[in-house]
């Protein structure tokens, strides 16, 4: 039971720091857009 909840965490945590990472590529994203001129 123990060993099933660390699992569980662990799992929560890599999906939570890669959902981070995909917002943080989002944003990125977003800002080399702003940056870059529209009108080419």
């Amino acid at each position: 039971m123990r060993r099933a909840q660390f699992t569980w965490l662990h799992l929560h945590h890599v999906i939570r720091s890669l959902a981070g990472e995909a917002s943080a590529g989002i944003v990125a994203m977003v800002l080399q857009a702003g940056i870059t001129p529209k009108e080419t």
